[in-house]
């Protein structure tokens, strides 16, 4: 009767699934903390609840689960038994609220534990660079599980252009490069999508340029408008002969964060979404998108690819969101010659109060921003120090929907301090010991954010990678053929069914998974064998 009763609080918890006005109204440390140092998920899903569900919660599930527990009958007129080192629970309004505290007070204090623990986990070797990178092996593989970039990538022998009658694949082109949409193959069923910037000669150097959450591949590249040309890193990294890849990212927005077979609604961004479904599977919108530019890096060193056999080195740079992926590839892939971050890194304390689908299970047990920079030493990085992107969750729902399940995640993400910034950076340093002679930090005067795409780390980059000097005078483009907002639309939307389609399949074969992994290995022929 007690598991039944734990049953129906864990339901509860799962049904009601609170929006939260704001993070400073409602705590909703623990389940995002306890996920992070991964813990139980079931234990802290309630406490997710606003104050008045958490008191409904104590009125119906607490109450019901103290139902079911035995009691001894108390003669009349005797005072009832309290049970050693107890006492009894005289007020119960406030019980809620204390507990949220008291989880609050006890996982903020397992961060901090943990960071003095997280040495443990790693046994680096300082005798030479090959001895050190293979001393990370161990912790790249627990990276790579944790991210669930844990699916085999399809074979890839060259790109496939995207193209109609009325749209060719060729979107623009200067003397000095062209833009062509194109796509590749990552899984089956789902592909990376996106521009290619190709230099009319041999490339300098191949890099996948990774745009933030909410900006477009064309945005990089100074075909549509929302970045300042200044920080248009991929079409200026094409101005140094550099070959440039750019993905499509699963935006932020909400529009297709629903079932539309019944117009059913969600106000989760895209993100979100499919961070809900893989989840459950062991894998992340993280590890989906890791594995995209790891495949368009499978192209680069391909039979056909442009680095194939020659020495040309290969970089991945991003910003915001992109400046996550590339840390996160550099950090897991060797192949990766040099990495530059940009709007992207700060110690991870507060990681619960980032938006849920940035939320790793078990991340802060082992890594922190600093250990993954050192998981890409002795190779090169770049971080540059600039504004974040400025996010709020949950993100307005889309307006034409008529049923909106108001079920997000609260979260925000802010341009940190350079003061944690950079000492999480020294960290970093410290953490990579003699093989960080290539690390480099970029920032304002007196700590200001730079604006992302800086001239100094587009600079330091390049260098790192091998590109040529800079174009003097950047050539226009002579034909110019940008997405219009509704085809941008529909390359969204293709981009998250697939992945969606792709996790749902990965549903339908999980018993068959179960099977094979573990009760096709027990063959009990009686109930001492089972045991």
């Amino acid at each position: 009767m007690i598991l039944r009763s734990r049953a129906l609080m864990g339901s509860l918890a799962v049904s009601m699934q609170p929006r939260w006005s704001a993070l400073t109204s409602t705590r909703f440390l623990p389940v995002c903390v306890s996920r992070a140092l991964g813990t139980t998920r079931a234990t802290f899903q309630w406490f997710r609840f606003r104050k008045e569900n958490a008191v409904r919660l104590n009125r119906y599930g607490l109450v019901a689960c103290l139902s079911f527990v035995p009691l001894p009958s108390v003669p009349a007129g005797e005072a009832p038994h309290v049970l050693p080192g107890t006492s009894r629970l005289e007020e119960m309004a406030g019980l809620p609220a204390l507990i949220v505290q008291q989880w609050d007070t006890y996982l903020l204090g397992a961060i901090e534990k943990a960071k003095t623990e997280r040495a443990g986990f790693w046994k680096r070797n300082y005798s030479g660079p090959e001895a050190y990178a293979r001393s990370l092996t161990a912790n790249r593989e627990r990276l790579r599980r944790k991210i669930g970039a844990i699916d085999e990538r399809l074979p890839i022998a060259d790109l496939e252009l995207m193209a109609r009658l009325g749209q060719p694949a060729l979107r623009a082109e200067t003397l000095a490069y062209s833009v062509l949409a194109v796509r590749w193959p990552v899984f089956p069923g789902v592909h990376g999508e996106g521009l290619l910037l190709k230099p009319r000669g041999e490339p300098r150097a191949c890099v996948v340029a990774i745009p933030d959450a909410d900006q477009v591949p064309e945005m990089l590249a100074g075909l549509n408008p929302g970045v300042a040309p200044e920080s248009q890193m991929a079409r200026r990294l094409a101005e140094h002969g550099i070959m440039v890849l750019l993905p499509t990212l699963i935006d932020r927005r909400t529009i297709w964060s629903a079932d539309e077979r019944l117009d059913i609604h969600t106000d989760q961004s895209h993100r979100e979404w499919i961070y809900r479904q893989a989840g459950e599977l062991g894998r992340h919108p993280i590890g989906y998108e890791v594995q995209k530019v790891r495949a368009a890096i499978d192209w680069f060193l391909s039979a056909g690819g442009p680095a194939a056999g020659s020495r040309v080195k290969i970089g991945v740079a991003g910003y915001g969101e992109g400046g996550l992926l590339a840390l996160y590839t550099a950090a897991l892939d060797e192949r990766v010659d040099a990495a530059w971050v940009s709007g992207y890194f700060q110690p991870r304390d507060q990681l619960w109060q980032e938006p849920l689908y940035r939320n790793i299970w078990g991340l802060l047990t082992e890594f922190g921003d600093a250990e993954l920079a050192a998981l890409i030493a002795p190779r090169g990085l770049v971080l540059e120090y600039s504004h974040a992107p400025s996010v709020t969750h949950p993100p307005p729902p889309d307006p034409e929907a008529k049923r909106i399940h108001r079920v997000a995640g609260a979260g925000r993400i802010t341009t940190p301090d350079f003061a944690p910034v950079s000492s999480e950076w020294e960290r970093a340093r410290k953490l990579a010991g003699p093989f960080s002679k290539d690390f480099e930090l970029i920032a304002g005067a007196a700590g200001k954010p730079v604006a992302f795409g800086s001239v100094e780390a587009m600079r330091s980059f390049v260098r790192l990678v091998g590109g040529q000097r800079l174009i003097a005078s950047p050539e226009a483009f002579t034909v110019v053929q940008p997405l219009s907002a509704e085809e941008i639309d529909v390359r969204q939307r293709r981009q998250i069914r697939e992945l969606q389609e792709f996790t749902q399949e990965r549903l339908r074969l999980a018993e068959y998974e179960r099977e094979k992994f573990f009760w096709s290995k027990l063959a009990p022929k009686g109930p001492e064998q089972w045991d």
